[in-house]
């Protein structure tokens, strides 16, 4: 199983449309091939910082989901919200 942590801290006045991208992304990465984890989670301290748990089955899972249509829109589009560059952590559990 891979791991994959995208921490968001997000501009406040785009919230509300940072979410609905985000329903998008997340309802449709659930349903993909070797997705055993995807969901979206708020800081309860920062209503701005946010992260993405996402566990793929494999590397060829991860390929698919970074190929697919919602999560090129998602790629194309997030700068708009973002404060500062997002980060990602990625582990792997054997």
């Amino acid at each position: 199983m891979i791991v994959i942590n995208v921490f968001f801290h997000i501009k406040k006045e785009q919230r509300d449309a940072y979410l609905a991208a985000m329903d998008v992304l997340v309802s449709h990465s659930q349903k993909e091939a070797g997705a055993q984890f995807y969901n979206l989670f708020a800081d309860p301290k920062d209503d701005t910082k946010f992260v993405i748990i996402e566990n793929w089955e494999n590397e060829s899972a991860i390929a698919a989901h970074n190929e697919s249509a919602h999560f090129k829109t998602f790629a194309g589009e997030i700068k708009q919200f973002l404060v500062e560059d997002l980060r990602v952590v990625v582990s792997s559990q054997k």
